[in-house]
């Protein structure tokens, strides 16, 4: 198992802490149906190990990720749910991060089935466990930069944030222990102003929401949680609307009150959560590798990212109308199957619940897209609308198709390899005994290789077995399958073919060999082939082609240009 670690921070990381399929209080309160649409949106598989290493919370991603259900795995010790895990390097990781409440960011590779994947992996410490995001970075290693980019992703996103994180004493006096810098830009009013005169944020309440605001704070022990909305004086002495979410936080010395202080002046209050929504998202996007758009229930763009535009070379004015169909119909023109394309956006859009996951698009330039969708709904289950993820995997997909040939083709002749050809081989003769069906198989070797190798040199010799390679080829059927075994010896397994039939192909290929004239120095040369031909009995495809080895060396041994049969 290998691995490029990145170093260790301290274990105070602003993450809310989990237990069990919900939020715990934390540094920012219980307003986190935003923060859990986040992490059930967000692509990164995540998940929480208690200090014990118990699961206590799995999202969306970590299921599609690792294919295994929640249910299945909460409640469950990691080695318990994962035995697969036991005894590696990553169980170390996790296990230190428990010991140690340090913060690691590290790349790893897994080898153990069926989890055989690099994976890029942040580990954030708390009291209660360790929160864990992942992503499976297989197809493309994060380069450096990025993965100081997502390691950093988090912090980047609060730092964005129109919000001030607060405490509050729990006591009646609702006092301001603790305020967010971003309060000063909100109300003019520096955080120190706030905890240096800690009831001045109370005092410069609206005196019409004065009395509600205080009821709520009275009542929050009873019911948990309060949101909050109420007009504050600002520094200019003008009234804002405002809205706070709070939650009480118990401790040992200590209870406070925990949440976060928001400007809602210019719009309701369910219009700032979607675009607190909003904001969130767009901060991940920029940070993001992908390119991606979110529309809303209409196919209006509300949020997109640059890459977006860049990958689709969308003209900034066409880009500034948010006008989803439009802007689809600019960019169908660049796929090899636009109607498809625009069919399957259709279907999403009517099925509002359905996750698209790798969808590959195929472009009239040849590259390829992939595109993962899914719908957003806010914490009533309404649909918001859907957010799409592209990227371009045309050199994934072109590295995947090297790695393909390497380890199935011939380097050389450009046919198949012994592997490939014996498991093709099996294949057919598998399928010849299912169907009671005649196989047979011819074995060619060119005559005298070695001399042509000495007289006119290994470069000619190569010459010589692409042509020989590609001159069989082109006389064979597209059905039959055709490989190199090594050195000068060829095999051709003939699917529904008697030996007869095979006698016959096996002359055509004699004659056609014979045909080849090779360039060389000091002058143009020739070369001739022997081939064995045998039949498929109740034998193995092993016993088949000794069968047809021995009528090789028979017809070697008879003079050679000649065929033999078994």
């Amino acid at each position: 198992m290998s691995e490029h670690p990145s170093e260790n921070t301290s274990a105070d990381a602003p993450i809310s802490c989990l237990t069990q399929g919900s939020l715990t209080p934390s540094l920012f309160g219980e307003s986190n149906d935003i923060t859990l649409n986040l992490l059930e949106n967000i692509r990164d598989g995540f998940f929480f190990l208690s200090n014990d290493t118990t699961l206590l919370y799995f999202n969306n991603s970590a299921e599609c990720l690792l294919s295994r259900q929640r249910h299945d795995v909460l409640g469950h010790k990691l080695a318990e749910a994962f035995p697969e895990i036991r005894d590696t390097e990553l169980e170390s990781r996790y296990l230190n991060a428990l010991r140690d409440k340090t913060f690691s960011n590290f790349e790893i590779y897994f080898g153990t089935p069926p989890y055989e994947n690099w994976y890029d992996i942040r580990i954030h410490p708390f009291t209660q466990g360790i929160a864990v995001f992942f992503l499976v970075t297989t197809a493309q290693k994060i380069a450096a930069q990025e993965s100081r980019e997502k390691s950093e992703q988090l912090s980047l996103i609060l730092d964005a944030l129109p919000v001030a994180p607060f405490s509050m004493r729990a006591d009646g006096s609702w006092e301001m222990m603790l305020i967010g810098p971003t309060i000063e830009e909100m109300t003019g009013f520096p955080p120190s102003t706030f905890t240096k005169n800690p009831r001045f944020w109370i005092t410069r309440i609206h005196p019409q929401d004065e009395r509600l605001l205080r009821r709520s704070l009275r009542e929050l022990p009873a019911v948990g949680a309060v949101e909050l909305a109420f007009r504050w004086r600002v520094a200019d002495d003008s009234y804002k609307w405002f809205a706070q979410t709070l939650r009480k936080m118990e401790s040992t010395t200590e209870d406070h009150l925990v949440g976060l202080f928001y400007d809602i002046s210019d719009r309701k209050k369910a219009e700032a959560e979607l675009r607190y929504q909003n904001i969130l998202l767009s901060a991940q996007q920029e940070t993001s590798p992908d390119a991606i758009i979110v529309t809303n229930r209409n196919m209006r763009i509300t949020s997109w990212n640059s890459r977006f535009a860049t990958l689709w070379n969308i003209p900034n004015d066409l880009m500034q109308t948010q006008d989803g169909h439009a802007i689809i119909e600019y960019i169908s023109q660049v796929f090899r199957d636009p109607a498809a394309v625009i069919s399957n956006i259709h279907y999403l859009n009517n099925h509002l619940s359905e996750e698209e996951v790798n969808t590959e698009l195929v472009l009239r330039d040849d590259r390829i897209i992939e595109r993962h969708s899914r719908g957003l709904f806010d914490k009533h289950d309404e649909y918001l609308g859907r957010v799409w993820f592209f990227r371009d995997i045309t050199e994934k997909k072109l590295a995947e198709q090297r790695l393909q040939e390497l380890a199935t083709t011939d380097e050389l002749t450009g046919i198949a390899n012994r592997r490939h050809f014996m498991r093709q081989a099996r294949h057919e003769v598998e399928r010849a005994r299912r169907y009671n069906l005649p196989l047979s198989l011819i074995m060619l070797d060119i005559d005298h290789f070695k001399m042509i190798n000495d007289a006119y040199g290994h470069e000619a010799g190569d010459r010589a077995l692409r042509a020989f390679a590609d001159i069989i080829r082109k006389s064979l059927r597209e059905i039959d399958i055709f490989g190199r075994l090594g050195g000068e010896e060829f095999a051709v397994a003939l699917p529904i073919t008697t030996q007869d039939g095979a006698a016959i192909a096996a002359e055509r290929l004699r004659r056609a060999v014979s045909t080849l004239r090779i360039t060389a120095h000091p002058e143009p040369f020739s070369f001739t082939v022997s081939l064995g031909v045998a039949q498929l009995d109740n034998s193995d495809l092993d016993n088949l082609l000794k069968r047809a080895d021995a009528a090789l060396y028979k017809a070697k041994s008879n003079g050679r240009n000649q065929i033999s049969l078994a």
